[in-house]
């Protein structure tokens, strides 16, 4: 499957999640992508689709997303997205957010938002919208 890496357009990756390799690809607009990848240091979060459903891998731990699951973002000097199946915490990512980024202000008229620069954000965000989880990286 062929990953984007988030926030960078131009950086594509090949990975196969049966055996967790991930390897660049020198491609500069695939026609279609199946997820997208965040690298921060101490983490690789890879957020994708298989035939088999949406899927969230944080390091070597894969967790498959279901009508069950959601999110919550805890915001601060260092943000954490904790992921949920029912009310079980089922995986916990802390990260440093984007340093650059100011909260942005609410704007009809903007064509930004937070969850275009923190991936946490975006996450919790598909994950909190039952029509953004069913559609993020599909292809129907």
């Amino acid at each position: 499957m062929i990953l984007q890496e988030f926030a960078r357009y131009h950086s594509h990756y090949f990975f196969d999640p049966d055996d967790a390799i991930l390897a660049p690809l020198k491609i500069s607009n695939p026609r279609a992508i199946d997820g997208l990848i965040c690298m921060l240091p101490g983490s690789a979060v890879v957020f994708y689709r298989t035939p088999r459903g949406l899927f969230l891998r944080l390091n070597r731990r894969e967790l498959q997303i279901g009508d069950a699951t959601s999110a919550d973002v805890i915001r601060g000097e260092t943000n954490t997205l904790i992921v949920y199946e029912h009310v079980y915490e089922r995986l916990r990512w802390s990260y440093t957010p984007p340093a650059w980024i100011a909260p942005l202000v609410p704007n009809e008229h903007a064509s930004l938002d937070e969850e275009h620069f923190d991936f946490g954000v975006f996450i919790y965000n598909v994950l909190s919208n039952k029509q953004r989880k069913r559609l993020v990286f599909s292809r129907k």
